[in-house]
């Protein structure tokens, strides 16, 4: 499930909605894909300021979760961070260039990446290695080809071999 309730700290949806998500949605999910923005919004008074504020978050939903957005100490990078109940002492921080200019839609590309993964039979963590991968480089070409969206198709072959990503394990 994309929760598609906000992004880059604001609220898309009417006072309510991420109630009505976490009590709807959530448990009949085996897979969450929020970004940071909806994941504080699923887990009220979490810190979501920081990658290990994430992983606490995401560890409290008991199910596997990629989020995206993930803040990082790095200039110019972020991350997703993949978190599996069944790996319940660390999650996979997968760091990637930012860029502010980036097409909308990224969060719906990563859950069809990541859902595809899963589906070809790759592990959690590898599903969002390779999600996360794929869609950083889309972004990427999107972005230096002043694309005004992200262009999947002329960028389809990043969609199955795309450079790797920095996978970092953290505890918390």
């Amino acid at each position: 499930v994309d929760p598609v309730m906000g992004d880059d700290g604001r609220r898309y949806v009417a006072e309510g909605v991420a109630e009505a998500v976490m009590a709807q949605l959530v448990p009949r999910a085996s897979v969450l894909t929020p970004n940071v923005t909806e994941l504080a919004l699923l887990c009220p008074g979490a810190d979501t300021a920081s990658a290990a504020g994430c992983l606490a978050a995401a560890r409290s939903l008991d199910r596997r979760v990629l989020v995206t957005s993930v803040p990082v100490e790095r200039a110019g990078q972020t991350a997703a961070l993949w978190v599996d109940p069944a790996r319940p002492r660390a999650g996979l921080l997968l760091v990637h260039p930012v860029h502010a200019d980036a097409p909308r839609g990224t969060g719906d590309l990563v859950a069809a990446s990541l859902l595809a993964g899963l589906v070809r039979g790759l592990d959690g963590a590898a599903a969002a290695a390779h999600a996360t991968a794929a869609v950083a480089e889309v972004v990427r070409r999107s972005v230096l080809w002043q694309a005004p969206e992200l262009s999947l198709v002329a960028a389809r072959d990043a969609l199955l071999a795309a450079p790797a990503v920095e996978a970092i394990e953290v505890a918390g």
